[in-house]
């Protein structure tokens, strides 16, 4: 879809020489088109601002119907957005790690995630992100969806709060009893 900026243009093309010439002619077909153009910007207005990246209050709530996912009265538009945005990766998800990663930089607006599969039937996520995971309610709704993304069996595990002098227990790292401790969400 286009969004036409060129209506009165258009009109006097349209109009046949004769009338192209006439004052009245061009200022009755000026202002229809005048009375056009009004109608398919405020429409096109409405179509941009409806989408799900765009959305607020209760635009962001009617597709929380569409997706069949209520929002909680705790929730910001911010976090609400987020979280549906997620929602759709999950309800397409087939469990990869990069849906996954994926979902999850979705929900925290994390940059960077690192995963590793924890044999037998474990992943393991790393995550710096915006959100933060103070509250107890959104660490387990985290851990909820991403549990709802991988493969039925599959144990997730997400840590927030990682950087280069997050404590680790690989060669990489800075080691055991260096820098700062992830915060496992439970």
């Amino acid at each position: 879809m286009i969004h036409n900026t060129e209506h009165e243009a258009a009109a006097f093309n349209r109009m046949l020489a004769f009338f192209r010439e006439k004052p009245r002619g061009r200022a009755i077909t000026a202002e229809i088109a005048a009375i056009g153009q009004a109608a398919e910007d405020e429409g096109w207005t409405l179509y941009d601002s409806t989408w799900l990246d765009q959305a607020t209050g209760a635009q962001l709530d009617q597709w929380g119907k569409v997706l069949g996912h209520a929002r909680a009265s705790s929730w910001s538009d911010e976090r609400y957005r987020a979280i549906l945005e997620a929602w759709t990766l999950i309800l397409i998800s087939n469990g990869t790690p990069d849906e996954v990663i994926e979902i999850l930089r979705r929900i925290t607006a994390s940059a960077t995630v690192r995963l590793w599969e924890i044999f037998p039937a474990q992943v393991h996520l790393e995550y710096m992100g915006s959100i933060t995971t103070d509250d107890p309610e959104w660490a387990a709704d985290i851990r909820s969806y991403l549990q709802q993304a991988v493969q039925a069996g599959v144990l997730v595990d997400p840590i927030n709060e990682f950087d280069d002098t997050t404590a680790r227990y690989d060669i990489a790292g800075t080691g055991y009893g260096a820098g700062t401790y992830g915060t496992r969400l439970t």
